[in-house]
This record gives structure tokens, sequence and C-alpha cells, in this order.
């Protein structure tokens, strides 16, 4: 009588396990691509919440936010001129940082600076490289301030006044913000497929895109290189003027009719009077 015990598997007994291993791994890997994609969500938004207490600090101290860019020269050729994420480095523990720039001369300041990685300037599911090969190889930002509802006019006028937060040598308080810190949108997600950003500010005059998006409906959500962008399944994130962080979808009403603008281009707007709804 043979007593021994059999110790390894049949052909046909590992084919069934590996077919129920494949079985499982199928209906696991949507729900894992779902775990990750809301943790990187969550980190983004996690990085907006910052970016909105830093300005509200900013506020605090200058009874402003911080300038979209600050130029001295009005030719669109002239730059680099530092932006609104630069002026904000020392609410983001990044004072050591700013510390290190020559605001009366940039010219004299570490280039390495500009090409400096900051994490909370970069969205976790934005693929954009560390340095943005198409503004200048400068640091990237994941990251844009509102310029408005109207069409970012690049070189026909880049020192026009927007009707939004930030624009160029802007000075935008609370006190401008008519139609309610929780109703206008403070800045938002702008990702690989807009170009990205820098958080240095602009390269020259006439690219606001380098640190500034518009809400157009030239420009509605992940549809130009001047929109606001995310890689976010369906959504794009944007803290408002109140410090809140809200999903946005990218399907929002949006409309180039002035007199009966869009969600989109009331939300971009800071004082136009037009009652929002649920967005």
């Amino acid at each position: 009588m043979n007593t021994k015990q059999r110790t390894a598997f049949t052909l046909i007994e590992l084919l069934t396990v590996l077919a129920i291993v494949a079985v499982l791994s199928a209906l696991m890997l949507p729900g894992i691509v779902q775990s990750q994609d809301a943790a990187r969500a969550s980190a983004c938004k996690n990085n907006l919440k910052q970016l909105g207490l830093a300005m509200h600090n900013y506020h605090d101290v200058y009874k402003t936010f911080p300038p979209g860019w600050v130029a001295k020269d009005q030719k669109a050729e002239s730059g680099p001129w530092i932006g609104w994420q630069t002026s904000i480095l020392p609410f983001v523990e990044q004072a050591a940082l700013y510390e290190q720039i020559n605001f009366e001369d940039l010219s004299k300041t570490d280039e390495k600076i500009w090409k400096t990685s900051i994490e909370m300037y970069r969205c976790p599911s934005d693929p954009m490289v560390d340095l943005n090969p198409i503004r200048g190889k400068l640091a990237t930002s994941s990251y844009s301030g509102n310029a408005g509802s109207q069409r970012l006019p690049g070189s026909v006028d880049p020192l026009k006044t927007h009707n939004g937060i930030f624009w160029w040598n802007s000075n935008c308080g609370i006190r401008n913000i008519v139609d309610g810190t929780s109703n206008t949108f403070l800045a938002g997600e702008r990702c690989i497929t807009s170009g990205g950003g820098i958080w240095m500010g602009l390269t020259k005059n006439r690219n606001e895109n380098d640190a500034l998006s518009d809400c157009s409906h030239h420009a509605q959500l992940n549809k130009s290189i001047t929109s606001f962008s995310s890689l976010h399944p369906g959504i794009v994130q944007f803290v408002m003027c109140d410090g809140a962080v809200r999903s946005v979808s990218e399907d929002i009403d949006s409309s180039e009719d002035e007199k009966q603008p869009g969600t989109f281009q009331k939300l971009a707007q800071k004082d136009d009077g037009f009652p929002i709804g649920d967005f």
C-alpha cells in the first residue's frame, strides 16, 4: 500500500490556480488604479490648500494678494520677471530660497534658484519634467493663477488689466472681490497638457501663461495651451479666494457671450455681479 503524501500540484491544478489569480488581478486592478488616482488627487488638493493659506497669509501682511508678476519694463519682450509663486515663497516654508533672490537685479540671482523643484508646487498626477522644456528650462509648477474670463492677450497687449485676480503688477485684495470669495477662483491646476508652468514667474512680459491661465470660452478646461488643466479623471481642482478647494467638472458650463457668460466665466470674474448656482 502506497502511503506517500503528494507534495506537488498537477498541471491542471497549477493552470487552475493561475487562472484564478489572473481573474482576481483583473477584478482588483481598476480598484487599485482608482485608489491611486484618489491619493494623487488628495495630495494635489492639499497643495492647493497650502497655496491658498500662503496667499491669505501674504494678504494679511500686505493687504493684497501677490501680483501676477512684477515688471518694471512694459516692453512685451522684456523679462524675466518674478511672479506670484515667488512672492509667497516665505509663506510656503521656502524663506531660505527667497532670501537668495536679488530682486533689484534678477540677472544676479544664481540660476540654480530658478531650477529648484518645490514639492508643493507640483501635482503628483502631472508628468511634466522638473525643468519645463518650453519655458526656459526653469522649475515647473503645476499651478496657475486666475487671470479672469478674458482670453490671455499675449503679444497683443500683455500688460492689460484682467478681470480675475492676477495680472501685471496687480494689487487685488479681498476688498475687490465683489462677487464673494467663495464664488471666485484664486488659482488652479495646469498640467503638461497645457504646457505646464514655472513658479519663478514670466520668462517675458508677453508670456503671461508662464504663471497665469484664463477662463475664456476659448480656454475651457483641458482644451488649450492657456487652459487650466489636470490629469485627474474628469476634474480640475481650484482653490477659491476664501481658501476652500473645489473640484470642477471639465464639462462645466461655458459661453463666449459676455452678456450671458457661462458658470466657468462667472467663477473667473471677481466683480461681474452675475449670480452663480451649483457647480
